[in-house]
Protein backbone atom coordinates (compact mmCIF):
# COMPACT_ATOMS: atom_id res chain seq x y z
CA UNK A 1 0.00 0.00 0.00
CA UNK A 2 1.45 3.46 -0.48
CA UNK A 3 0.98 6.07 1.90
CA UNK A 4 0.65 9.55 0.61
CA UNK A 5 1.75 12.46 1.67
CA UNK A 6 4.14 11.39 4.72
CA UNK A 7 4.74 14.20 7.15
CA UNK A 8 7.70 15.38 7.09
CA UNK A 9 9.96 15.12 10.14
CA UNK A 10 12.78 17.06 11.57
CA UNK A 11 16.85 15.67 11.09
CA UNK A 12 18.00 13.58 13.92
CA UNK A 13 19.77 15.75 16.33
CA UNK A 14 23.42 15.35 16.72
CA UNK A 15 23.05 17.50 20.08
CA UNK A 16 21.57 17.28 23.51
CA UNK A 17 20.42 20.38 25.49
CA UNK A 18 21.67 21.50 28.84
CA UNK A 19 19.30 23.88 30.98
CA UNK A 20 17.56 23.64 34.27
CA UNK A 21 16.98 20.30 35.28
CA UNK A 22 12.95 19.99 36.85
CA UNK A 23 14.22 16.84 38.76
CA UNK A 24 16.50 19.81 40.43
CA UNK A 25 13.91 22.15 41.02
CA UNK A 26 11.79 19.40 42.65
CA UNK A 27 14.14 18.33 45.03
CA UNK A 28 14.72 22.42 45.97
CA UNK A 29 10.83 22.85 46.42
CA UNK A 30 10.20 19.33 48.56
CA UNK A 31 12.40 21.05 51.04
CA UNK A 32 10.74 23.99 52.07
CA UNK A 33 8.44 23.87 55.02
CA UNK A 34 4.69 22.88 54.33
CA UNK A 35 5.54 21.15 50.61
CA UNK A 36 4.62 18.16 49.17
CA UNK A 37 5.79 15.66 47.19
CA UNK A 38 5.24 16.93 43.70
CA UNK A 39 6.13 13.47 41.74
CA UNK A 40 3.06 12.55 43.16
CA UNK A 41 -0.02 11.71 40.49
CA UNK A 42 -2.84 10.12 39.99
CA UNK A 43 -2.82 6.93 38.17
CA UNK A 44 -4.67 8.19 35.26
CA UNK A 45 -5.52 11.90 34.19
CA UNK A 46 -6.26 13.58 31.11
CA UNK A 47 -6.29 17.16 30.62
CA UNK A 48 -10.19 18.28 30.29
CA UNK A 49 -9.31 21.32 27.81
CA UNK A 50 -7.88 18.74 25.06
CA UNK A 51 -11.18 19.06 22.95
CA UNK A 52 -10.60 22.97 22.47
CA UNK A 53 -7.23 22.47 20.74
CA UNK A 54 -8.01 23.38 17.13
CA UNK A 55 -6.69 20.22 14.84
CA UNK A 56 -3.06 22.12 13.01
CA UNK A 57 -1.58 20.48 9.91
CA UNK A 58 2.04 20.88 9.09
CA UNK A 59 1.49 19.74 5.89
CA UNK A 60 4.41 20.64 3.52
CA UNK A 61 6.48 21.95 6.24
CA UNK A 62 8.66 20.37 9.11
CA UNK A 63 6.88 22.89 11.57
CA UNK A 64 6.31 20.50 14.29
CA UNK A 65 8.28 22.20 16.96
CA UNK A 66 6.30 25.61 16.41
CA UNK A 67 2.78 23.79 15.67
CA UNK A 68 3.49 21.71 19.19
CA UNK A 69 4.26 25.00 20.85
CA UNK A 70 0.69 26.55 19.53
CA UNK A 71 -0.75 23.62 21.25
CA UNK A 72 0.40 24.18 24.77
CA UNK A 73 0.71 28.01 24.71
CA UNK A 74 -3.05 27.54 23.90
CA UNK A 75 -3.68 24.88 26.60
CA UNK A 76 -2.04 27.66 29.14
CA UNK A 77 -4.32 30.35 28.13
CA UNK A 78 -7.34 28.27 28.71
CA UNK A 79 -5.68 27.60 31.93
CA UNK A 80 -4.71 30.80 33.01
CA UNK A 81 -8.11 32.54 31.56
CA UNK A 82 -11.16 30.26 31.41
CA UNK A 83 -11.60 31.42 28.06
CA UNK A 84 -12.69 28.52 26.05
CA UNK A 85 -13.70 28.46 22.53
CA UNK A 86 -17.95 28.04 21.89
CA UNK A 87 -18.85 25.25 19.92
CA UNK A 88 -19.52 28.02 17.17
CA UNK A 89 -16.11 29.03 17.42
CA UNK A 90 -15.03 25.71 16.62
CA UNK A 91 -17.74 24.96 14.10
CA UNK A 92 -16.11 27.92 11.72
CA UNK A 93 -12.70 26.35 11.56
CA UNK A 94 -12.22 26.43 7.48
CA UNK A 95 -9.51 24.34 5.71
CA UNK A 96 -7.08 24.96 2.86
CA UNK A 97 -8.38 28.53 1.99
CA UNK A 98 -6.41 30.69 -0.11
CA UNK A 99 -5.72 34.10 1.24
CA UNK A 100 -5.09 37.26 -0.66
CA UNK A 101 -1.75 36.72 -1.13
CA UNK A 102 -2.43 33.20 -2.35
CA UNK A 103 -0.88 30.98 0.21
CA UNK A 104 -2.83 28.06 1.83
CA UNK A 105 -4.17 28.75 4.83
CA UNK A 106 -6.73 27.37 7.69
CA UNK A 107 -8.64 30.07 9.22
CA UNK A 108 -8.72 29.14 12.97
CA UNK A 109 -10.61 30.24 16.53
CA UNK A 110 -10.13 34.21 16.86
CA UNK A 111 -7.40 33.32 20.26
CA UNK A 112 -5.30 30.65 18.58
CA UNK A 113 -1.68 30.95 18.75
CA UNK A 114 0.48 30.99 15.34
CA UNK A 115 2.34 27.84 14.95
CA UNK A 116 4.65 30.04 12.15
CA UNK A 117 5.40 32.64 15.09
CA UNK A 118 6.76 30.05 17.45
CA UNK A 119 8.12 28.10 14.71
CA UNK A 120 10.35 31.17 12.80
CA UNK A 121 11.31 32.86 16.29
CA UNK A 122 12.36 29.48 17.71
CA UNK A 123 14.70 28.64 14.67
CA UNK A 124 16.36 32.35 15.18
CA UNK A 125 16.65 31.64 18.84
CA UNK A 126 18.55 28.96 18.40
CA UNK A 127 20.28 29.95 15.21
CA UNK A 128 19.69 27.07 12.88
CA UNK A 129 20.02 27.27 9.83
CA UNK A 130 19.31 23.75 7.84
CA UNK A 131 16.02 24.11 5.83
CA UNK A 132 13.49 22.30 7.63
CA UNK A 133 13.06 21.75 11.40
CA UNK A 134 13.31 23.06 14.36
CA UNK A 135 14.15 22.69 18.63
CA UNK A 136 11.89 22.66 20.94
CA UNK A 137 14.73 23.94 23.36
CA UNK A 138 14.80 27.29 21.46
CA UNK A 139 11.15 27.41 21.38
CA UNK A 140 10.77 27.86 24.45
CA UNK A 141 13.67 30.12 24.57
CA UNK A 142 11.69 32.42 21.69
CA UNK A 143 8.36 32.01 24.15
CA UNK A 144 10.75 33.63 26.53
CA UNK A 145 12.60 36.34 25.27
CA UNK A 146 9.52 37.05 22.56
CA UNK A 147 6.46 35.35 23.48
CA UNK A 148 3.65 34.38 20.56
CA UNK A 149 1.10 36.24 18.50
CA UNK A 150 -2.31 35.10 17.25
CA UNK A 151 -2.69 32.85 14.08
CA UNK A 152 -4.56 35.84 12.08
CA UNK A 153 -1.92 37.58 13.09
CA UNK A 154 1.46 35.60 11.68
CA UNK A 155 -0.45 32.78 9.06
CA UNK A 156 1.44 29.21 7.98
CA UNK A 157 1.49 28.99 4.79
CA UNK A 158 1.08 24.89 4.56
CA UNK A 159 2.40 24.69 0.86
CA UNK A 160 5.33 26.20 2.25
CA UNK A 161 5.51 28.09 -0.63
CA UNK A 162 4.88 31.59 0.02
CA UNK A 163 6.29 31.70 3.71
CA UNK A 164 6.47 34.84 5.95
CA UNK A 165 10.20 34.47 6.95
CA UNK A 166 11.77 36.15 9.90
CA UNK A 167 13.07 38.68 10.08
CA UNK A 168 10.44 40.44 9.56
CA UNK A 169 7.82 38.18 10.48
CA UNK A 170 4.63 38.88 10.60
CA UNK A 171 3.18 41.02 7.39
CA UNK A 172 0.21 43.65 6.84
CA UNK A 173 -2.31 42.25 3.95
CA UNK A 174 -5.40 43.07 2.90
CA UNK A 175 -7.23 40.10 4.80
CA UNK A 176 -5.93 40.48 8.05
CA UNK A 177 -2.40 39.71 9.52
CA UNK A 178 -0.36 42.48 11.54
CA UNK A 179 2.63 44.55 10.93
CA UNK A 180 6.10 43.26 12.42
CA UNK A 181 5.93 45.67 15.08
CA UNK A 182 1.95 45.12 16.37
CA UNK A 183 2.52 41.34 16.30
CA UNK A 184 5.66 41.62 18.63
CA UNK A 185 3.75 43.82 20.94
CA UNK A 186 1.04 41.43 21.05
CA UNK A 187 3.58 38.67 21.31
CA UNK A 188 5.13 40.42 24.68
CA UNK A 189 2.03 40.27 26.65
CA UNK A 190 2.25 36.07 26.33
CA UNK A 191 5.30 35.34 27.58
CA UNK A 192 7.11 32.60 30.05
CA UNK A 193 9.77 33.31 31.96
CA UNK A 194 11.82 29.91 31.82
CA UNK A 195 11.95 26.46 30.93
CA UNK A 196 12.94 22.67 32.67
CA UNK A 197 14.00 19.79 30.93
CA UNK A 198 11.58 17.12 33.07
CA UNK A 199 14.01 14.71 34.20
CA UNK A 200 17.77 15.41 33.64
CA UNK A 201 19.27 18.60 32.18
CA UNK A 202 19.67 16.77 29.18
CA UNK A 203 16.15 15.86 28.84
CA UNK A 204 16.28 12.45 29.96
CA UNK A 205 12.81 11.44 31.58
CA UNK A 206 11.71 8.40 32.88
CA UNK A 207 7.78 7.66 32.37
CA UNK A 208 6.82 8.07 36.07
CA UNK A 209 8.35 11.90 35.80
CA UNK A 210 6.87 12.45 32.62
CA UNK A 211 3.40 11.71 33.69
CA UNK A 212 3.87 13.58 37.33
CA UNK A 213 4.76 16.65 34.54
CA UNK A 214 1.60 16.54 32.68
CA UNK A 215 -0.34 16.19 35.80
CA UNK A 216 1.35 19.59 37.05
CA UNK A 217 1.41 22.05 33.91
CA UNK A 218 -1.49 20.04 31.96
CA UNK A 219 0.89 18.98 29.05
CA UNK A 220 4.97 18.55 28.47
CA UNK A 221 6.22 19.39 25.35
CA UNK A 222 8.73 16.47 23.60
CA UNK A 223 10.81 15.17 20.96
CA UNK A 224 10.79 11.62 20.02
CA UNK A 225 12.43 9.55 17.53
CA UNK A 226 10.11 8.30 14.79
CA UNK A 227 11.17 4.92 12.80
CA UNK A 228 10.20 4.10 9.31
CA UNK A 229 6.95 1.84 10.17
CA UNK A 230 4.88 5.05 11.65
CA UNK A 231 3.50 5.02 8.26
CA UNK A 232 1.13 2.37 9.96
CA UNK A 233 -0.91 5.59 11.98
CA UNK A 234 -1.91 6.66 8.00
CA UNK A 235 -5.68 7.27 8.49
CA UNK A 236 -6.22 6.57 11.60
CA UNK A 237 -8.37 8.51 13.52
CA UNK A 238 -6.91 7.86 16.89
CA UNK A 239 -2.97 7.25 16.03
CA UNK A 240 -0.97 4.68 17.71
CA UNK A 241 2.37 4.79 17.37
CA UNK A 242 3.49 1.30 16.12
CA UNK A 243 6.27 -0.48 18.31
CA UNK A 244 9.46 1.13 16.93
CA UNK A 245 10.47 -0.95 13.96
CA UNK A 246 12.84 -0.89 10.76
CA UNK A 247 15.09 2.44 10.52
CA UNK A 248 15.11 5.81 12.83
CA UNK A 249 13.30 8.65 10.28
CA UNK A 250 13.81 11.62 12.08
CA UNK A 251 12.28 13.11 15.33
CA UNK A 252 8.45 14.87 15.28
CA UNK A 253 8.26 17.74 17.80
CA UNK A 254 4.39 17.42 19.94
CA UNK A 255 3.14 17.78 23.54
CA UNK A 256 1.60 14.92 25.94
CA UNK A 257 -1.53 16.05 27.91
CA UNK A 258 -2.81 13.08 29.43
CA UNK A 259 -2.23 9.84 30.71
CA UNK A 260 -2.83 6.29 32.05
CA UNK A 261 -0.49 3.38 33.52
CA UNK A 262 0.24 2.34 29.63
CA UNK A 263 0.40 5.22 27.37
CA UNK A 264 0.44 8.96 27.12
CA UNK A 265 -2.21 11.18 24.88
CA UNK A 266 -0.59 12.70 22.16
CA UNK A 267 -1.67 16.02 20.41
CA UNK A 268 -0.49 15.59 16.53
CA UNK A 269 -0.16 18.17 13.76
CA UNK A 270 -0.39 15.80 11.41
CA UNK A 271 -4.76 16.82 10.50
CA UNK A 272 -5.51 14.94 7.31
CA UNK A 273 -3.33 12.52 7.33
CA UNK A 274 -4.49 10.61 10.51
CA UNK A 275 -6.35 12.11 13.94
CA UNK A 276 -5.30 14.49 16.03
CA UNK A 277 -5.52 12.41 19.37
CA UNK A 278 -3.31 10.15 19.14
CA UNK A 279 -1.58 7.38 21.62
CA UNK A 280 2.04 6.41 22.41
CA UNK A 281 2.80 3.66 24.68
CA UNK A 282 5.10 3.06 27.92
CA UNK A 283 7.10 0.06 25.72
CA UNK A 284 7.65 2.61 22.94
CA UNK A 285 8.60 5.49 25.49
CA UNK A 286 10.71 2.55 27.14
CA UNK A 287 12.28 1.82 23.77
CA UNK A 288 13.03 5.28 22.42
CA UNK A 289 13.95 6.66 26.33
CA UNK A 290 17.68 7.63 25.79
CA UNK A 291 16.55 9.68 22.40
CA UNK A 292 13.90 11.60 23.61
CA UNK A 293 13.95 14.99 24.78
CA UNK A 294 10.92 15.96 27.48
CA UNK A 295 10.56 19.83 28.48
CA UNK A 296 8.20 21.84 30.15
CA UNK A 297 7.84 25.85 30.58
CA UNK A 298 8.14 27.78 34.11
CA UNK A 299 6.13 29.86 36.05
CA UNK A 300 8.54 33.09 37.52
CA UNK A 301 8.53 31.66 41.01
CA UNK A 302 9.65 28.26 39.38
CA UNK A 303 12.45 30.15 37.39
CA UNK A 304 13.61 31.88 40.39
CA UNK A 305 14.30 28.47 42.14
CA UNK A 306 15.79 27.33 38.99
CA UNK A 307 18.04 30.26 38.96
CA UNK A 308 19.26 29.51 42.66
CA UNK A 309 19.62 25.98 41.83
CA UNK A 310 21.93 26.52 38.39
CA UNK A 311 24.65 28.27 37.49
CA UNK A 312 25.03 29.33 33.82
CA UNK A 313 28.18 28.62 32.01
CA UNK A 314 29.05 30.04 28.94
CA UNK A 315 31.70 27.84 27.20
CA UNK A 316 34.24 29.49 24.61
CA UNK A 317 36.87 28.49 22.33
CA UNK A 318 39.59 30.11 19.65
CA UNK A 319 38.33 28.04 17.00
CA UNK A 320 34.94 26.12 16.47
CA UNK A 321 34.93 23.24 19.20
CA UNK A 322 32.40 20.62 19.58
CA UNK A 323 31.69 20.83 23.11
CA UNK A 324 30.73 17.87 25.42
CA UNK A 325 29.39 17.72 29.02
CA UNK A 326 30.27 14.91 30.88
CA UNK A 327 30.24 12.96 27.82
CA UNK A 328 27.37 14.26 26.33
CA UNK A 329 27.54 16.29 22.89
CA UNK A 330 25.83 19.87 23.55
CA UNK A 331 27.11 21.90 20.21
CA UNK A 332 29.71 23.75 18.57
CA UNK A 333 31.04 26.36 20.74
CA UNK A 334 30.20 28.76 22.04
CA UNK A 335 27.40 26.96 23.99
CA UNK A 336 25.60 28.61 27.35
CA UNK A 337 24.49 25.60 30.03
CA UNK A 338 23.57 25.40 33.30
CA UNK A 339 25.09 23.71 35.73
CA UNK A 340 23.81 22.42 39.04
CA UNK A 341 25.34 23.87 42.22
CA UNK A 342 26.85 21.06 44.00
CA UNK A 343 27.70 18.73 41.33
CA UNK A 344 31.16 18.55 39.31
CA UNK A 345 30.94 18.31 35.65
CA UNK A 346 33.81 17.34 32.67
CA UNK A 347 33.97 20.00 29.89
CA UNK A 348 35.02 19.09 27.01
CA UNK A 349 35.89 20.60 23.86
CA UNK A 350 37.71 19.11 20.50
CA UNK A 351 38.06 20.31 16.82
CA UNK A 352 40.07 18.56 14.10
CA UNK A 353 43.32 19.17 14.06
CA UNK A 354 43.55 20.42 17.21
CA UNK A 355 44.56 19.07 20.84
CA UNK A 356 41.38 18.20 22.56
CA UNK A 357 40.74 20.43 25.88
CA UNK A 358 39.19 18.92 29.07
CA UNK A 359 38.15 20.70 32.16
CA UNK A 360 36.69 20.08 35.76
CA UNK A 361 33.75 22.98 36.78
CA UNK A 362 31.69 23.54 39.29
CA UNK A 363 29.34 26.56 40.70
CA UNK A 364 32.78 28.13 41.98
CA UNK A 365 34.03 28.22 38.23
CA UNK A 366 33.51 31.71 36.82
CA UNK A 367 30.83 32.54 34.50
CA UNK A 368 32.74 32.33 31.07
CA UNK A 369 34.64 29.10 30.81
CA UNK A 370 37.58 30.34 27.80
CA UNK A 371 39.28 27.58 25.65
CA UNK A 372 41.89 27.60 24.42
CA UNK A 373 42.55 24.66 21.39
CA UNK A 374 46.32 24.19 20.13
CA UNK A 375 46.99 22.60 16.58
CA UNK A 376 48.18 19.29 16.57
CA UNK A 377 52.31 19.27 15.66
CA UNK A 378 52.71 18.20 12.59
CA UNK A 379 53.30 14.49 11.99
CA UNK A 380 56.72 13.64 10.76
CA UNK A 381 57.43 11.61 7.75
CA UNK A 382 57.98 8.03 7.98
CA UNK A 383 61.40 6.84 7.22
CA UNK A 384 62.40 4.09 5.34
CA UNK A 385 64.27 1.50 6.39
CA UNK A 386 67.11 -0.94 4.16
CA UNK A 387 64.17 -3.46 3.67
CA UNK A 388 61.47 -0.98 2.51
CA UNK A 389 63.82 0.40 0.25
CA UNK A 390 65.22 -3.26 -1.18
CA UNK A 391 61.88 -3.65 -1.80
CA UNK A 392 60.57 -0.91 -3.89
CA UNK A 393 63.72 -1.46 -6.04
CA UNK A 394 62.69 -4.90 -6.90
CA UNK A 395 59.36 -3.84 -7.62
CA UNK A 396 60.84 -1.43 -10.11
CA UNK A 397 63.14 -3.76 -11.42
CA UNK A 398 59.97 -6.10 -12.00
CA UNK A 399 57.70 -3.51 -13.47
CA UNK A 400 60.39 -2.73 -15.93
CA UNK A 401 60.60 -6.24 -17.09
CA UNK A 402 56.92 -6.36 -17.70
CA UNK A 403 56.85 -3.30 -19.60
CA UNK A 404 59.82 -4.82 -21.95
CA UNK A 405 57.98 -8.33 -22.50
CA UNK A 406 54.75 -6.33 -23.23
CA UNK A 407 56.40 -4.54 -25.84
CA UNK A 408 57.86 -7.23 -27.95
Amino acid sequence: MTIPNRPILDPIPTTRPHDYSLRAIRKAQEVKPGAVTLLAFPEEWHNPNQKYLAHREQKNGGTCTGQSGAYGARHNYIKLTGDKPTAEEMAQIKRDVRDSLGSLVDILPAKEFSSECLYQMGRAAGNITYPSGGDIRFVAKAMRDYGVCLESQWHSDKERLKVWMYPPGARKTPDGGATPEEAAEFAAGHRISGWAMVGRADGFATFDEVRAAIYKYGWVKCAIPIYTNFAEMWGQEVPVYPFPNGELDGFHAQIVDGYTASELDIEHSWYGWCGQHGKLSREYFNYAIDLCVWLVWLDEEETLIGQEIHKPLTITTNVPAMITVDGVVVGISPQKIAIEKGRIYQITASADGYEKQCRVVDESTASELALVLEPLPPIPPIKKGIFETLIEFLAGIILDLIDIFRRR
